[in-house]
């Protein structure tokens, strides 16, 4: 089974709604955590990073912080899909994520995102 690690700036909201969409997939196994915010319940660690085959960042910040603070995870394992911050009951928030997740949306480098 894969396993995903989805990061946003809380954990409070894009990525557990990402793990949602996960949860009963049977192919994956996902995770959340946040990375700039102090008010993160779940913060990132080296431990969940270690976890995780593929790191899906959903915010262009968070990628930038996360390829600051581990410049040795393996790129192609990194992806980055740029979603609003969104309140986890906000129905576009899924629609968005399952939209933007199916079609493999992800972009692998800074100069990429716009």
């Amino acid at each position: 089974m894969k396993t995903h690690l989805f990061i946003c700036k809380s954990g409070l909201d894009r990525s557990p709604c990402a793990v949602e969409l996960y949860k009963d997939s049977g192919e994956y196994e996902a995770k959340s955590c946040g990375i700039l915010s102090p008010l993160t319940e779940n913060p990132i660690t080296d431990e969940l990073v270690s976890w995780a085959d593929e790191v899906i960042i959903l915010d262009k910040a968070c990628f930038d912080e996360f390829k600051r603070r581990y410049p040795k995870y393996p790129e192609e394992h990194t992806k980055c899909i740029p979603i609003p911050d969104l309140k986890r009951e906000d129905p576009k928030l899924r629609e968005m994520l399952e939209k933007r997740l199916k079609r493999g949306e992800w972009l692998k480098s800074r100069k990429d995102i716009r």
